[in-house]
């Protein structure tokens, strides 16, 4: 089974986000990748991920002590203010149906406000430095890197996906979808980060609510493992200025990682 799903998945999918900064600890230098509503260090694989607490993160507890490392983070993040915390876990991170490597990590989750990145990355930078400097006191844990990953609650939660009820498609919406969907190609292929990379493009309703009515309208983008996921803010601003141009602003625009899957 596990050499099955290795099989189907290209190596772009185990592929780490692109650094955008980096620092150092007692362990050394380390890189770390700030993107709208996650932060990492050092840079984390595309989502989504597993969690599961394996024989590492035991290890980890054994020697560090049971929740330490979590009380420890839970101050740092009091200290810069960060106080719509959901949950803070040491588990590993791995990329679902796969047997490779699992990554011990410290995983946060929290409530994302715009222009809380730099508040975000100055966590996971304190952090990082914490858990270095803890595992390096342990002889047997001096060649596991343990990363640290603070993500918005959002990709946490359940999405639902459902079709465009008939009555708002046959306000214009089925009409000019063709044309939209053909222009918001263009714009996806007039970037280096989206150039043929999009996996897959549909309009649906798209939100948490299990009642449809009360997910947004959605421009649903899949885009491919291996694009730089730091550069797509700019290419959804642009596509949503596209939707304003014509009276469409009430579409939503959604970017995700995905692959087309071949049986």
């Amino acid at each position: 089974m596990s050499d099955m799903f290795d099989y189907m998945y290209p190596p772009e999918r185990y592929l780490r986000a692109r650094a955008t900064a980096s620092d150092s600890s007692d362990a050394g230098n380390f890189d770390i990748s700030s993107v709208r509503l996650r932060v990492g260090a050092p840079p984390p694989m595309g989502l989504p991920l597993n969690n599961q607490w394996d024989a590492r993160c035991k290890l980890i507890a054994d020697e560090l002590g049971r929740g330490v490392l979590e009380s420890e983070t839970k101050k740092i993040l009091s200290a810069e203010g960060v106080t719509d915390v959901i949950s803070v876990e040491l588990t590993s991170r791995d990329v679902e149906y796969t047997y490779r490597e699992t990554h011990p990590t410290i995983f946060i989750v929290a409530r994302w406000e715009d222009g809380c990145s730099d508040l975000w990355e100055a966590v996971v930078r304190k952090v990082k430095k914490l858990v270095d400097s803890k595992r390096l006191t342990s002889e047997k844990l001096g060649d596991i890197d343990i990363a640290v990953e603070m993500i918005a609650e959002e990709f946490t939660l359940k999405k639902y996906m459902s079709g465009i009820p008939e009555e708002i498609l046959a306000e214009g919406l089925e009409r000019d979808w063709p044309g939209i969907k053909s222009r918001v190609i263009e714009i996806l292929d007039s970037h280096s980060a989206t150039k043929e990379r999009m996996s897959m493009i549909t309009l649906c309703r798209l939100g948490f609510s299990p009642r449809d009515s009360e997910n947004q309208e959605t421009v649903y983008v899949s885009i491919e493992y291996g694009s730089d996921e730091s550069e797509w803010p700019p290419i959804i601003e642009e596509i949503k200025q596209y939707l304003k141009e014509v009276d469409y602003a009430q579409l939503h625009v959604q970017f995700e990682y995905g692959i087309s899957m071949h049986f």
